[in-house]
């Protein structure tokens, strides 16, 4: 799903951020990114994302090589993917419901299609009670629930998710991971950049660790 050679990094007038980066996150896998703060994995995500650009190297995501890729292309990428940030992003004024509709409304979804996906979508992540709620109504871990039912309700192929429990305290932290590890079960190629190692060693899939803009591979963890 995701495949990196050489990738590389540079602002100007700094020094390179991500520099000859390598990985491979296979489809259907689940990953975790880590590394101090500045270490590079927001930019790495951005590069996924492609809100950024890369300075050189190769980065593919579902077969896509996207340093080729045309600005008029990038909507129709980001289709396949739910991202998920640790500040939520969530409108607050409007209710739980339209939040999450609106990344179907802007798709070009038909109306008729939004309700059942929308509270199927709130249904997975616990909040099927909730949407007629508006987001100040909601706790931390609630919001974020909410800000993952908007990520997950277009079916991506690919859940990108950048310290998505860094504003939440570890009991809700591990409930939120969990909840990634449920949608990785059903099919969906996960990416989680965080810094709580605490919270991920528990689990068994790949860390890849940004250390000196260079990624290694946490441990004997394998990602084929």
């Amino acid at each position: 799903m995701i495949r990196a050679n050489k990738v590389c990094k540079i602002y100007p007038g700094r020094p390179a951020v991500l520099q000859d980066l390598d990985f491979h996150l296979p489809r259907g896998g689940m990953a975790f990114l880590t590394g101090a703060s500045g270490a590079g994995k927001s930019t790495l995500l951005k590069l996924v994302t492609r809100a950024e650009t890369l300075t050189g190297g190769s980065l593919f995501v579902d077969g896509q090589d996207l340093g080729k890729l045309k600005a008029r292309q990038v909507p129709r990428l980001r289709r396949t993917m739910g991202i998920v940030f640790q500040d939520y992003r969530l409108l607050m004024d409007r209710n739980v419901y339209d939040n999450v509709a609106l990344t179907l409304e802007v798709a070009g979804v038909r109306h008729s299609r939004v309700r059942p996906r929308v509270h199927a979508a709130l249904e997975q992540v616990g909040l099927a009670g909730r949407a007629k709620d508006r987001p100040q109504q909601l706790s931390g871990g609630e919001q974020q629930r909410a800000a993952i039912a908007r990520a997950i309700v277009h079916n991506p192929k690919l859940l990108i998710a950048d310290e998505p429990t860094g504003n939440l305290d570890p009991d809700l932290s591990r409930e939120i991971m969990d909840l990634f590890s449920h949608f990785n079960q059903l099919g969906v190629t996960v990416l989680i950049a965080t810094h709580d190692l605490a919270l991920i060693e528990r689990m068994t899939y790949p860390i890849f660790v940004l250390q000196s803009g260079q990624l290694r591979l946490e441990g004997e963890r394998i990602c084929a």
